[in-house]
């Protein structure tokens, strides 16, 4: 929906609403109709999803595997986007096969540490970029940023360079 407006002038953001109301509630309106009509949709074409789910894996395996070799040729109309869909299938279907664990893959799990691998407070040793501040110390990872917004009394925003952090702040 962003890259639609955009392609056709529209400025999405705060005033969107305010500034194109016709098209903003006819968004709206087709949200709200669509779901009643997904509904009877998908009520109507049930019978024919639960027959399609019932195919055998030698009859629909081949159809996946076509429509997956078109989809990739189509999204380049390059044949190295299908080498891509069939080196990483192969690799897909050898590690069903073979059963690798996936946890040594997890970005934040030691496995030289089992001890680690439960999820809960104690976890002090994850990436800092899976970190989530507590409510009190947002107010101090705010005063570290080396450009902060200020507000001016008559009410316009500046960038202005904020103070080093405070020594009891070290620690943080």
């Amino acid at each position: 929906m962003l890259g639609a407006m955009t392609i056709h002038g529209i400025q999405s953001g705060p005033l969107f609403i305010s500034q194109n109301p016709a098209l903003a509630y006819g968004m709206f309106a087709a949200y709200i109709l669509a779901h009643p009509l997904m509904l009877a949709i998908c009520s109507a074409f049930m019978p024919v999803m639960i027959r399609i789910a019932s195919v055998r894996l030698a009859v629909l395996a081949p159809v996946v595997l076509v429509l997956c070799v078109v989809g990739a040729y189509a999204l380049n109309n390059t044949m190295q986007s299908v080498y891509v869909l069939l080196i990483f299938g192969v690799l897909g279907y050898i590690d069903g096969e073979v059963r690798l664990p996936l946890a040594p893959l997890h970005p934040g799990r030691d496995p030289r540490r089992p001890d680690r691998d439960q999820p809960g407070p104690r976890h002090h040793d994850r990436r800092q970029s899976l970190a989530v501040p507590d409510a009190a110390d947002l107010g101090r990872v705010a005063d570290r940023r080396p450009l902060s917004r200020s507000r001016s009394p008559s009410g316009s925003t500046s960038a202005t360079r904020s103070a080093p952090p405070a020594k009891e702040d070290a620690d943080f």
